[in-house]
């Protein structure tokens, strides 16, 4: 029982290098993506896109989105994911300003189109 206690001890700083390092971190996929939904809203303040949905990934959670416009027509979302722990979870639920200029949304590094004009 005494030679574990340094296996486990040597397992927990593996994952706290690979989390601080960033080496854990991904960009999901819209293929990894559990019950992907896309909701666009009209209100005074304009058009915005709602997308949600959960990472099939069980061991990563969700750490941060962006969203940039690309080719002045395209906006680009990107969710990244992290090291699961404590209080963390792979469900997102973003909301993104929608300009008139974009005619499309793409998810992820794939480029995968989720929503057209």
């Amino acid at each position: 029982m005494k030679k574990l206690i340094p296996i486990r001890w040597l397992i927990l700083a593996v994952a706290i290098s690979y989390s601080v390092s960033g080496i854990a971190q991904t960009t999901l996929e819209a293929k990894d993506v559990i019950g992907l939904k896309i909701e666009k809203s009209d209100d005074k303040t304009g058009e915005t896109l709602n997308i949600s949905g959960l990472s099939a990934h069980s061991a990563l959670a969700v750490k941060d989105m962006e969203s940039k416009i690309i080719d002045n027509h395209i906006l680009s979302v990107k969710i990244s994911l992290t090291l699961a722990g404590s209080g963390t979870s792979g469900r997102f639920d973003y909301t993104v300003n929608l300009p008139k200029e974009i005619n499309s949304v793409e998810f992820g590094n794939e480029r995968q189109v989720i929503w057209r004009r």
